[in-house]
């Protein structure tokens, strides 16, 4: 089943309320993609909605400093994107650069066992 898209609620709205209910879909978003295990990228964003960079900026700064505290990090990857990963995926935790990214995923360093 494929996720609704912000830009589909959005445009069902008046442009006066398309400012204020967008934060909203972008923390629900957010959270439901890293909930799925998804890497979330300050520049997707960025790029799907340049209307609201500094708004965007701005969440994911707030999710930056609340993911420290509870043992998730934002990093750069190789490419320079900023992402935000849990301290775990699963039951392996995430730590190191990133060892590669192409079309189809990223590859993280882990422990070796």
């Amino acid at each position: 089943m494929q996720r609704p898209l912000i830009e589909d609620y959005l445009s069902s709205l008046s442009e006066l309320a398309q400012p204020v209910l967008f934060p909203e879909l972008l923390e629900l978003e957010i959270s439901f993609r890293h909930r799925a295990g998804e890497m979330v990228l300050l520049e997707e964003y960025q790029q799907r909605f340049p209307k609201y960079t500094a708004l965007i900026e701005s969440i994911f700064r707030e999710k930056a400093t609340a993911a420290a505290t509870l043992g998730a990090y934002p990093r750069p990857s190789r490419r320079g994107a900023t992402a935000l990963l849990p301290a775990y995926l699963g039951r392996y935790p995430c730590h190191g650069p990133d060892w590669g990214a192409g079309g189809c995923g990223v590859v993280l360093q882990g422990p070796r066992r």
